[in-house]
């Protein structure tokens, strides 16, 4: 029965033998178990964000109104449910919404620093996000090969707004944050690879290198909203 439901969908474009590491089980509700529920980490992630900005609100510039910490739970929402969607289902629809949780947390981080630098109000900046995000979505939907190349560009620009914002905005950085989203980041990609191509692999097991990939994921996650909320910038605030 549980089979004949993901049946009625279009399958993920890694269908059938290249969904990762992990055995799929076509019988089951849960296709992969490891790889699905490792997705509660970025839910948890939004829980503790939303829970650390209505503790520390007003505290720096991101905390000042509710639209970036919220903005920020909820792409660590979607990342976490989209993604479990998708390793649970392995259809099409749920490999988009994982895109699509990835593309709005890293855009966010991004779109945050130009509006720092350009000065262009939370509701230009809102506006921007969403239509960078709708350009994305359409991208990962119509030219699904397309999306991890994507996603790579999305860090890039990311980091070029980075760059940029520590050399014309000088303030407190909390880099100890950063950093540490770098590590998890890196280690994270470093067991991606191996469970990706599977020369690292063990398709039974409950230890899965996919699922340390979304744990770690959501690790970075939460370091770089501690990044972002605990930067001091007094001109700003």
């Amino acid at each position: 029965m549980s089979s004949i439901i993901w049946d009625k969908f279009k399958t993920a474009t890694c269908m059938p033998d290249n969904c990762f590491c992990e055995a799929v089980h076509l019988e089951s509700l849960i296709r992969q178990p490891a790889n699905t529920w490792s997705n509660l980490g970025f839910v948890l992630v939004a829980v503790i964000i939303l829970y650390l900005y209505q503790k520390n609100r007003g505290s720096s510039y991101v905390t000042q109104s509710a639209h970036y910490p919220v903005l920020f739970t909820l792409s660590c929402f979607v990342v976490g449910v989209g993604s479990l969607f998708y390793h649970a289902s392995l259809t099409f629809m749920g490999q988009w919404l994982d895109n699509i949780g990835m593309y709005l947390v890293v855009s966010l981080i991004a779109i945050y620093n130009i509006d720092r630098l350009f000065k262009l109000g939370t509701d230009k900046a809102l506006l921007l996000f969403v239509l960078a995000n709708i350009a994305f979505a359409a991208m990962a939907y119509y030219i699904p090969e397309t999306r991890r190349f994507l996603f790579a560009g999305v860090i890039v620009f990311f980091a070029c707004t980075e760059v940029l914002a520590r050399i014309r905005l000088p303030k407190d950085y909390q880099n100890k944050y950063l950093i540490f989203a770098a590590l998890a980041f890196a280690l994270a990609f470093a067991v991606w690879i191996p469970d990706s191509n599977k020369t690292l692999c063990d398709p039974h097991s409950l230890w899965q290198g996919h699922a340390l990939w979304h744990l770690l994921g959501a690790l970075a996650a939460f370091n770089l909203y501690q990044y972002l909320a605990k930067r001091e910038d007094k001109t700003e605030l």
